[in-house]
């Protein structure tokens, strides 16, 4: 819709000097009706249908995005554990216990060493002799 038309439609709308605002054009009814002017309160009537009618294609639409956003949502933590899983078996996430195993793979290196130095002699050059 250009602006133009926009413009034409909001010179109709306020014609009869609606409001824009829902419930403000039901208040004008209701003054309208109590007043016995019946051609402004049919106008405002129509305004409040047409209005309703609006509102309820805009809440279905604001549903159906927010369907969309809460489906895009799920799709992304799915997605975020999915990657944390492959993050995981791909490396070695979780420092400390790395490290506490690494440690005792040290560890057992040098017990080994040395209860093979005290089990096979010092050296090979020990037989050269």
């Amino acid at each position: 819709m250009s602006a133009v038309d926009a413009e034409a439609k909001a010179a109709v709308h306020n014609e009869y000097g609606f409001s824009s605002n829902y419930i403000q054009i039901t208040i004008d009814a209701a003054n309208a009706l109590k007043r016995g002017d019946m051609e402004y309160a049919n106008a405002c009537i129509d305004r409040i249908v047409k209005s309703s009618e609006n509102l309820m294609i805009e809440i279905a639409e604001l549903g159906n995005n927010e369907d969309f956003i809460s489906f895009n949502r799920s799709r992304f933590e799915i997605r975020e554990l999915n990657l944390k899983d492959r993050q995981d078996t791909l490396e070695a996430t979780d420092l400390e216990s790395e490290i506490t195993l690494m440690k005792t793979y040290e560890a057992l290196y040098n017990a080994c060493l040395q209860m093979s130095s005290t089990i096979i002699p010092n050296s090979v050059f020990n037989y050269m002799k």
